[in-house]
């Protein structure tokens, strides 16, 4: 089955350093948030506020969206009994 798809190992090889190259970006970002908020930097305080509130607001979305997939399950499995 491999051979049939030759360039799968490329696509996933690519896909994993996009996303390790993401992973490194967000902690450089991370170290240099905590390195602001250690020296008492005001920069890393609205920032800190920020990465907060975007945050908060995806937690609530991916909450909103897990809801509809469990009533989805839910109405499923109703309707087969």
């Amino acid at each position: 089955m491999v051979e049939e798809l030759p360039g799968i190992g490329f696509l996933a090889g690519a896909l994993a350093a996009l996303l390790g190259g993401v992973f490194i970006i967000a902690g450089l970002v991370a170290f240099l948030l905590a390195y602001g908020f250690w020296t008492g930097r005001g920069w890393a305080w609205i920032l800190g506020i920020i990465f907060s509130i975007v945050g908060i607001v995806l937690g609530a979305v991916s909450l909103i969206g897990n809801s509809a997939s469990i009533d989805w399950i839910n109405s499923g499995l109703n309707n087969t009994v």
